[in-house]
């Protein structure tokens, strides 16, 4: 696995129909990248007042993007134990803006856009649309359904042909009460997420979720 920073040109070696151009390959970059790099540039910008922050355990952008990144790390581990059938990539910059996806699983259950959210210590509500996070009303349906779409659209773009993309949103921490799922958004706990995935009933072969892969993997379809 590449370091996710190494530029490759071997596009046709995998498909012959797409242009040799170089590539970073997103197999190499780790969870939560994307977040972590933010966090540690308010570090370095406001060095005395991240500490003061930090220990006076004041709510700050730069705690927020580093419980993130903790919480998509967690996430990441869990997804390590699909198995040698499913894919995933972490942390996908789809923007000139900096907007990333956290997650892009793809294997024999289909492709799944997986929105990470990390509310240590929180109670999580899901009532359809409704989503209460400590009591505070959250976006994260109409949020992720708008994520699906777009990836779908760019993976259809990359692939030349139509690629589904099922949008979920996993809890990494916080106790998570679901009284109705959304009508085209998952919500799953962390822990139950790997067997939640390998129960979906099988729509790829191996060969589709492959092919799918090996153009989600390369930078220069997202950017």
């Amino acid at each position: 696995m590449l370091s996710g920073v190494e530029a490759n040109s071997y596009a046709n070696e995998e498909s012959p129909d797409v242009p040799t151009q170089n590539w970073v390959d997103l197999a190499g970059v780790r969870p939560g990248t994307h977040l972590e790099k933010q966090a540690v540039a308010l570090r370095q910008a406001a060095p005395s007042r991240t500490f003061l922050a930090r220990l006076l355990r004041v709510h700050t952008e730069e705690r927020a993007y580093r419980i993130g990144g903790k919480g998509e790390r967690q996430v990441g581990s869990q997804l390590d134990k699909l198995g040698p059938r499913w894919h995933a990539l972490h942390s996908i910059v789809i923007s000139e803006t900096g907007t990333d996806i956290d997650h892009l699983v793809v294997g024999p259950g289909g492709v799944f856009c997986i929105n990470s959210k990390n509310h240590p210590g929180k109670k999580v509500w899901v009532g359809g649309d409704t989503v209460l996070v400590g009591g505070q009303r959250q976006p994260f349906v109409r949020t992720s359904r708008n994520e699906g779409k777009k990836v779908s659209r760019i993976l259809e773009n990359a692939c030349g042909h139509p690629v589904l993309v099922s949008p979920v949103i996993v809890i990494a921490n916080g106790e998570l009460t679901v009284k109705e799922q959304p009508r085209d958004v998952r919500f799953c706990s962390r822990r139950r997420l790997p067997k939640w995935l390998r129960e979906r009933p099988h729509v790829l072969s191996d060969g589709e979720a492959e092919k799918i892969f090996a153009v989600a993997r390369r930078s220069t379809t997202w950017i």
